[in-house]
């Protein structure tokens, strides 16, 4: 997974804190390629369309390692599902996350 997808986030934060009078130097982060337009999209106010938040699953968004448990949900049941949880020979699950 690439880290990447931070800089298009970094960077509408940065925006945002620039128009509200935050006094800020100009970004330069680089971004790939083929995060360049999504991130344009991003600034514009615009989601990416679904070929793009493919991409975007493929190689920029990962799901957590981290197995902690369902909290307040007003459930004991789902208060003790562990959702990323390794199987009993602890090898851990991979799911798809592309649709």
């Amino acid at each position: 997974m690439s880290g990447a997808l931070s800089r298009v986030y970094l960077r509408l934060m940065h925006e945002q804190a620039v128009q509200a009078g935050v006094p800020l130097e100009p970004d330069d982060w680089t971004l790939p390629e083929e995060l360049q337009a999504i991130a344009a999209k991003v600034l514009c106010g615009q989601a990416p369309d679904a070929q793009e938040i493919g991409l975007l699953r493929r190689r920029y968004i990962h799901c957590s390692a981290n197995w902690n448990a369902v909290l307040h949900s007003d459930s004991p049941l789902l208060d003790s599902l562990f959702i990323n949880r390794p199987t009993a020979d602890g090898v851990r699950v991979v799911h798809s996350v592309i649709e």
